[in-house]
C-alpha cells in the first residue's frame, strides 16, 4: 500500500521472491519496481533509482562454515578476500 495523500493506492500486483536475478529480470521486462542491491545498479545502466530519499534497511551477512574447517587455509584466504571485496563496496 502506497500513500498519496490521504488515499491509498494499491498495487495490482505484488511479488514477494528472494531471488535477486529473477527480480531483475521482472524489472528488466517493465513489469514493475523492485528493491534490488546497489552493486547490480551500478552494473546496469539503465536501472533508474526511485525514492532515492528512502534508504533500505542494512540486511547482515554471514560467513558460515564447518567448524572443523575453522583453521583451514583456505578457508583464511577466502575470508579474507571476501572482507577485502565488501570494504570496496560503496554503500
Amino acid at each position: 500500500m502506497i500513500f498519496d495523500g490521504f488515499d491509498a493506492i494499491y498495487p495490482l500486483l505484488s511479488l514477494l521472491d528472494t531471488c535477486v536475478s529473477r527480480l531483475d529480470h521482472t524489472v528488466q521486462t517493465g513489469a514493475g519496481i523492485a528493491a534490488l542491491p546497489d552493486y547490480m545498479a551500478r552494473e546496469d545502466a539503465s536501472l533508474v533509482r526511485l525514492l532515492p530519499e528512502i534508504e533500505a534497511p542494512a540486511v547482515p551477512a554471514y560467513f558460515v562454515y564447518p567448524e572443523e574447517l575453522r583453521h583451514s587455509k583456505r578457508i583464511a584466504v577466502l575470508r579474507e578476500f571476501l572482507l577485502r571485496k565488501v570494504a570496496e563496496q560503496e554503500f
